[in-house]
Order: structure tokens, then sequence, then C-alpha cells
């Protein structure tokens, strides 16, 4: 039911997608075919789930009823990060095609980014293992706090056939209900979710767009050094489909402005089979 209850905007079949790497990540990438995904709390803005509740708080704070604000905030919000919540792997990309953001955040400036074809690519990964849930990451605040009001006013009073009031009725005259409580595990889970797409503006520059797949029982949990510290990941299989992944270009870093960059990287895809653009990033350093 949570699926149905989650709404977010995604990217367009034709539209591209940018993942941002290091050499060796593009051979990894082409030569095994499979990416990284992180585990979520593993990757930069650790503070996703503790964000993700200032602003539910503030839906919340706006209620009228005192009795409904005071059973929601107590019941629902207080106990939220001690509800066992399934644990999801994050591959990222960006809809930027040459971010100086980005470009200092994956290799100083040096490594390269891979425009995939953002319809094919989603297609091929939910071949080999299911994509749980994908979308643009959402920066803006109304934006986020209009998407949480939708949920808890329409979407899960829809989802048990009654209105926002009749439900929350009910609660207050009978808080250990089973609808109440069914109530609060898909508000807990919901929030779980959002928190994944849901990121501080200060993020904005990125232009991220993340695909998630939820940890299951045959996953395999590995492991990758990062910044000093071992961060989880599982590998998403892009063996499915074509054998080509749908690449549409490679961009090369601002720090690696020279031909021999752009050479070498042609040369390496067209030893692969492939025959894509590549170009030098239109960022100037100075140094």
């Amino acid at each position: 039911m949570v699926r149905k209850l989650v709404k977010l905007p995604v990217i367009g079949e034709d539209e591209v997608l940018y993942h941002y790497t290091k050499l060796n990540g593009i051979q990894g990438i082409i030569l095994e075919r499979c990416m990284r995904a992180t585990k979520s709390s593993f990757l930069n803005d650790t503070n996703e789930m503790y964000y993700i509740l200032h602003v539910i708080r503030d839906v919340i704070g706006k209620i009228e009823c005192p009795e409904w604000k005071e059973l929601l905030t107590s019941q629902v919000l207080d106990t939220v990060l001690e509800m066992d919540r399934s644990s999801y792997y994050i591959v990222s990309f960006s809809t930027e095609p040459d971010s100086i953001t980005l470009w200092a955040e994956f290799g100083d400036h040096t490594g390269y980014n891979i425009g995939f074809e953002s319809g094919s690519l989603l297609k091929i990964m939910d071949t080999r293992q299911v994509v749980s849930y994908h979308g643009y990451v959402i920066y803006d605040r109304k934006e986020q706090e209009e998407m949480l009001r939708e949920l808890l006013f329409e979407r899960i009073p829809a989802a048990l056939g009654i209105s926002f009031e009749a439900m929350m009725s009910v609660a207050v005259a009978e808080p250990e209900s089973d609808m109440f409580l069914k109530v609060k595990k898909l508000i807990q889970k919901a929030l779980g979710i959002y928190a994944l797409f849901f990121k501080q503006e200060e993020f904005a520059a990125e232009k991220e767009y993340r695909i998630a797949f939820k940890e299951r029982g045959n996953s395999r949990i590995l492991f990758r050094e990062k910044e000093g510290f071992l961060a989880p990941y599982i590998a998403i299989d892009l063996s499915g489909g074509k054998k080509k992944l749908p690449i549409r270009s490679i961009t090369v870093a601002p720090k690696n402005h020279i031909d021999l960059a752009r050479e070498g990287m042609k040369e390496y895809l067209h030893s692969h089979g492939y025959e894509v653009d590549v170009e030098l990033s239109r960022i100037k350093l100075r140094y």
C-alpha cells in the first residue's frame, strides 16, 4: 500500500541522467556492467530522517485541533525513529550535465560523467533487480510540505476509505484502535521513503535524481572505502537487456582539459563497441 501513497516526480524516458564518477568507476560500469548502490544512511547528507521530521512537524503544527496535533506528534513523530525501517540503497545521478559542485565532489575535478538514456537504463536495472522507487530529489521546502500535506490529509484517509476528520476523531477516541495503528504505520513508512528524496535547499545545485533499491534477504552486501571509512553497498546488475548500455555521452572533468583525456576515452569506448560523444567540460578552472 505504501507504494501507492508515495508520489514522486519522475524523469521522462527520453531524458538524460548524468552519473559523476572517477575513471575506475567508468571502467567498472562498462567492463563489469554494474553500478554501486550505496546504503542511504552512508550518503553525503546523513541528516535525511531528521530533516523530514522538521518538515512534517511544521505540517502537523498547522493543524487547528489541539487534540489531533498532540496525538500525531506523540504517537507518530516522537516514535518514528524507533521503528524498524527497511534498508534502502541508492544510485545517484544528476540532471545537470556539467556541474562544478559535482566535479568537486567526485574526483577533485578529475573525474568523468556518463550520460545515460533514462528510460532504457531504468528498464535494464529493473530486469535484474526491482527498482523500489525513483525520482527527482526535492529541495524546495514549500513543495516538500505540500507533498506531506497531501499524504496526511488526502492519500492516507482515501486509502482507508475515510475522511481525515473522521480518521482523527476515531483516533482520539481510541488511540489503540487497529485503524489508528494502521495510520501510524503508514505515515511512518511513507516518511521513511520521502526522506530518501527530500534534502535541504543548500544541496539544490546537485539537481540530484535517485534510484532506490530495497535490501532483500538474498542481497549481497559489499563494502568500499569512502573517505577513510567503509561504506556498505550492493552491486546493481546492468547485464539485462541489450548488449551495450544506453550511454549517450561522456564528459571529461575540468582538470582533464587535455586532448589525451578525451582521445583516450574515445579509444577505450571504441574498444568496447561504443561510439558516443566524448566532450570536455566547459568549465574553466584557474590554479
